[in-house]
């Protein structure tokens, strides 16, 4: 019985031995899938531009493409002068944006979309324009700090409600009027492609915000359109 049981044990010990570098390997691409859905959620822009390289941005397969004088960081210097329009250098602040009945104030907006950026408050999505440019100006922020909010303020609207949003910049203030809820999926990057020819803002965050560090799938955005502020050929004219 004792040769027996020794030689049982042997084989136990051998087969933990064989399995636990098996386990340890399991165990770490565990911990890095963990780290890296976090890593995509605090990192909401960078999880977009995945889905942009690898599956060409819009949902019927589209390659998206910024307006043809897209800008880019390294054309972005210069100093703004209030009341005139200057481009903001990347990573700069250029404006403070206001939702009505929201209690987050005066919530800074910087101009780029990294992972830099969205830690400092709003980003602006670098492929989208700025007020008065008359396009499209995409913004986004985290559901747990400045945008955590929205859904309050894409309820009041489909209730019934006005709901502005107001958008003071270096060269102006502009407001605009809630006029759609968007909820899509966070592979969908149709609700930020470019929109030229009328002014619009588009912002929008992680959905919905209940457990707010848990990976997302969905995405909850605010369109709005303009009700006031001057165009981008008012400042060049003047």
């Amino acid at each position: 019985m004792s040769r027996a049981n020794g030689k049982q044990s042997k084989l136990i010990t051998k087969g933990v031995l064989f399995c636990t570098p098996f386990l340890l390997f399991f165990a770490a691409v565990l911990c890095f899938v963990l780290w890296l859905n976090q890593y995509l959620l605090v990192n909401s822009e960078v999880s977009l531009y995945v889905d942009l390289l690898f599956r060409g941005g819009g949902a019927d397969g589209t390659v998206v493409v910024g307006p043809a004088d897209k800008i880019s960081p390294s054309t972005q210097e210069g100093e703004i002068i209030e009341g005139e329009f200057v481009t903001p250098s990347y990573a700069s602040q250029w404006a403070t944006l206001n939702v009505d009945g929201w209690q987050a104030r005066d919530l800074p907006v910087y101009y780029g979309n990294g992972s830099e950026v969205l830690r400092e408050g709003v980003a602006q999505a670098q492929f989208s324009r700025f007020a008065g440019q008359n396009g499209k100006l995409v913004l986004s922020a985290h559901v747990n700090r400045e945008f955590y909010e929205i859904e309050d303020a894409a309820a009041r609207f489909e209730n019934g409600e006005e709901v502005l949003v107001t958008l003071d910049t270096l060269w102006g203030t502009y407001v605009y009027r809630v006029s759609e809820v968007i909820i899509f999926g966070h592979r969908d990057a149709t609700p930020l492609l470019p929109a030229d020819g009328e002014e619009s803002l588009f912002f929008y965050t992680c959905y919905p915000r209940e457990n707010a560090l848990a990976y997302k799938t969905e995405r909850i955005g605010l369109q709005c359109e303009l009700v006031s502020g001057a165009t981008w050929e008012y400042y060049v004219n003047e």
